[in-house]
C-alpha cells in the first residue's frame, strides 16, 4: 500500500469529525499532571500536531489549554475549524510533524494524537525539540480498537482480514514510540500510559466510524472496487440484532521531556 494514499483525508473529514471515538480522559489527566500543565497558573499552551479533526485538540481545549491545531490537509482542517468552532482556546494553521510553522521555544507541549506514524522522526522530533520551551514535553498517543477478548471486535476483525488479508497495522502501533524519542538525543525521561476505556455508541455510529477508518479503506481498495462495500455489508449483517454497543478502546501515550 502507498504510504501516501493511506494518509490522505480528502474527502472523508466530515466522517471523521463525526464519528471517530477520543481518547481516554484518565490518560489526559495523567499526562497533564505528569507535565505540570495540571497545577501551572502561567500560560499553557499546547502544538497538537497533525490535528485531524480536532478531536484530542478539543479535549485539551476543555482542560483549559491554549491549543494550536496544526493540520496538513485541507478537508480534515476545515472540518476541525468547524468542531472547535466554540472554543476560542483553539486556533488552527496549516502545517505538518516537520515543518509545523511554529516559532522557537514557544509551546509547553506538543502532542501527536494517532498521526505520529504519518511523519519522519529524523525531522519531526528535532521540529518538536525546536518548538518547545526550555524542559517542556512531547506526547505521543493512538487509540486503537481493544480487540482481543470481546467477541464483537475479534468478528469485526475477522471480516477485515478474510476481505484484506495482509493487512498490516504495524507501522501506526506506536509501540516503538520509546525507542525513537530516548534515541533522538532531544528528550528524556520517557514515561509510557495505557488505559482501556469504552464508548457506547448506537449501532449506526460504530458503521459510520468504520466508513471514516480510511487505512482499512484504502488496503480494501487496492484489492478491488468492492472489497471496502463488502466489508462494511458484512460488519452491517453482524450487527443487525444490536441497537447500541460497547466499544473498548485502548490509549497509549509516551511521555518525554525536552533535555
Amino acid at each position: 500500500m502507498e504510504k501516501h494514499k493511506a494518509s490522505d483525508y480528502t474527502g472523508k473529514g466530515e466522517n471523521y469529525r463525526k464519528y471517530r471515538s477520543g481518547y481516554s480522559d484518565t490518560v489526559l489527566n495523567l499526562i497533564l499532571a505528569h507535565t505540570g500543565l495540571a497545577y501551572s497558573e502561567q500560560s499553557k499552551t499546547v502544538a497538537d500536531i497533525g490535528a485531524g479533526t480536532g478531536i484530542f485538540s478539543r479535549q485539551l481545549a476543555d482542560k483549559g489549554l491554549n491549543v494550536i491545531s496544526v493540520e496538513p490537509n485541507d478537508d480534515m482542517r476545515a472540518n476541525g475549524e468547524e468542531y472547535t468552532k466554540d472554543y476560542r482556546n483553539v486556533s488552527w494553521r496549516k502545517g505538518d510533524g516537520e515543518n509545523t510553522g511554529l516559532a522557537n521555544k514557544s509551546v509547553n507541549l506538543v502532542t501527536m494524537a494517532s498521526a505520529f506514524h504519518w511523519t519522519d522522526p529524523n525531522k519531526s522530533l528535532p521540529e518538536f525539540y525546536r518548538i518547545l520551551k526550555d524542559k517542556g514535553y512531547v506526547t505521543l498517543l493512538w487509540n486503537p480498537l481493544v480487540k482481543q477478548g470481546d467477541p464483537i471486535q475479534e468478528q469485526v476483525e475477522q471480516i477485515i482480514q478474510t476481505n484484506i488479508p495482509n493487512l498490516s497495522r504495524g507501522f501506526r502501533s506506536g509501540e516503538n514510540s520509546k525507542e525513537l524519542l530516548m534515541s533522538s538525543g532531544y528528550f528524556t525521561d520517557v514515561l509510557e500510559m495505557r488505559h482501556v476505556h469504552k464508548s457506547t455508541q448506537s449501532k449506526d455510529h460504530y458503521i459510520s466510524a468504520w466508513k471514516a477508518a480510511n487505512h482499512v479503506r484504502t488496503s480494501a481498495e487496492e484489492i478491488g472496487p468492492k472489497v471496502f462495500d463488502n466489508i462494511i455489508n458484512s460488519i452491517t449483517d453482524l450487527l443487525k440484532d444490536k441497537e447500541t454497543i460497547d466499544v473498548p478502546y485502548l490509549t497509549k501515550a509516551w511521555i518525554a521531556q525536552k533535555k
